[in-house]
């Protein structure tokens, strides 16, 4: 069996992606991903359709961690007025810098913790049921919703000098709010992942447990 691929070249233009076009093309059905099909393979990477969307979170870190130095580049020669003091050299400054730092740090960890667990349990053969995933679920929708604290914070600490047109703190929030929308990390995670920590499960919307995510 194959599938014929016939992509819109308009919708591509319209989302102003970088997706390209493949028209008439046969592709067998054993090289196409659904992730509400079997997988095709039995191989660890292909046990848990869910490794798809784990990436993202590569991206959500990222962000954050790129706000942080910059902001730190940024404040060593940034004057604050009319103080005319370093804005490095302030103790707020220092403060928002290490909350910054610390609430990156946790994230990247939650993470890196619970996708070299699930990863082992795609190689043993282990548990890789909702609820055993729902943790490194959890972990993804965190760390988009740190980045997009840790940049707007950053924004905020570099005032003026974040709202040019050519700034890269702008650029860092814009990127990390539009991650935080997508259906993955999304704030409407947060409910259904809760909800697997209530036995037995207490509401409605675990039954439709975000099935993307699985």
């Amino acid at each position: 069996p194959f599938t014929r691929l016939a992509s819109s070249a308009s919708y591509a233009a319209h989302r102003r992606s970088n997706d390209y076009e493949v028209t008439d093309a046969l592709i067998p059905n054993t090289w196409v991903f659904d992730v509400r099909a079997p997988m095709h393979r039995d191989d660890p990477l292909y046990r848990l359709p869910m490794w798809l969307i784990v990436k993202h979170a590569g991206n959500t870190t990222a962000l954050a961690r790129r706000a942080i130095d910059e902001t730190i580049a940024a404040a060593e020669t940034k004057m604050l007025m009319p103080q005319r003091q370093l804005l490095i050299d302030h103790p707020g400054t220092l403060e928002a810098i290490a909350r910054a730092e610390a609430a990156t740090r946790s994230a990247r960890a939650f993470l890196v913790a619970e996708i070299e667990r699930v990863w082992q349990a795609c190689i043993d053969g282990g548990d890789l049921s909702l609820d055993a995933t729902a943790p490194l679920r959890l972990a993804i929708v965190n760390s988009a919703t740190v980045a997009a604290d840790v940049t707007r914070s950053m924004f905020d600490l570099m005032t003026t000098t974040a709202i040019k047109a050519d700034s890269v703190f702008a650029q860092l929030v814009a990127d990390a709010s539009v991650a935080k929308t997508h259906v993955v990390h999304s704030h409407r995670n947060w409910a259904p992942l809760g909800a697997r920590r209530v036995s037995p499960c207490r509401l409605p919307v675990c039954q439709a447990d975000v099935r993307h995510l699985r």
